[in-house]
């Protein structure tokens, strides 16, 4: 409930944003956010409930603009793939995004499997956790999201594609405007 109520909160106020600002320092800056509170978490630790509490509530903030902005992208990227190549089809740009959320799904299933197994949990019935699993546990489960927004912030940071340009691409694509028009006023060649 700590994590999820203000994440749902924070998402009625994102298309508001976008209006002001681009979706994508959003999401980069919302991003970035959450890195940083996820080592404040690993050092806040879990021995103190109310702390690690509000460090989860903090987190949660901005991952409901990540969360939400996440699928604001894809119609961006139809956009751009009808500029790009001169055909519209968006039911790919959607059918990929679905498919790379169940892949998601998947391998951080996976990951989380292995991650138990890393940590040496013991399954069964009456299993007894080994002394420190604890702390293992914690260092994991703070560590690889840590990596995981780490390498995104990396990646993000080649991502060109932004608000100004898909909305030139989209005038383009609908004839308002020449492709030499849009690319004299476009802040990225694409």
């Amino acid at each position: 409930i700590v994590g999820i109520l203000p994440a749902v909160a924070i998402g009625m106020f994102v298309p508001a944003l976008c209006r002001k600002i681009d979706k994508f320092k959003l999401f980069y800056g919302a991003t970035a956010v959450i890195f940083v509170l996820n080592i404040v978490r690993w050092f806040v630790g879990y021995d103190s409930v109310p702390a690690y509490i509000a460090v989860a509530f903090l987190i949660s903030l901005p991952t409901g603009f990540v969360t939400i902005l996440t699928f604001m992208f894809t119609p961006d990227c139809a956009e751009y793939g009808h500029y790009k190549t001169g055909k519209s089809y968006p039911g790919i740009t959607f059918a990929t995004q679905t498919f790379f959320a169940k892949l998601q799904s998947a391998v951080l299933s996976a990951v989380a499997a292995f991650a138990l197994g890393f940590t040496g949990f013991v399954e069964g019935e009456n299993a007894v956790q080994a002394e420190g699993f604890a702390d293992s546990l914690w260092n994991v489960s703070c560590i690889m999201p840590l990596i995981g927004y780490g390498l995104a912030l990396v990646i993000l940071h080649f991502y060109k594609l932004n608000d100004h340009d898909v909305q030139l691409m989209t005038r383009v694509n609908s004839g308002q405007m020449t492709r030499e028009e849009a690319e004299a006023q476009m802040k990225h060649k694409y």
